[in-house]
């Protein structure tokens, strides 16, 4: 194995690694955005049966 094909292997490695890190991160924001997203949309129906209570 030349010294070349060893430089050509550790990028690729490096590719995959950058690759995975991104998907990763693109999940994560995902579902943060739908975690705030559901809240967001039950603490709107609790508030607004909390308010409805009071009246």
């Amino acid at each position: 194995m030349s010294e070349r094909d060893r430089d050509d292997d550790s990028d690729c490695h490096a590719a995959v690694g950058r690759t995975w890190i991104t998907v990763v991160v693109a999940l994560v924001c995902s579902a943060g955005v739908i975690a705030l997203w559901v809240a967001g949309a039950l603490g709107a129906s609790f508030l607004t049966r909390l308010f409805e209570g009071v009246r």
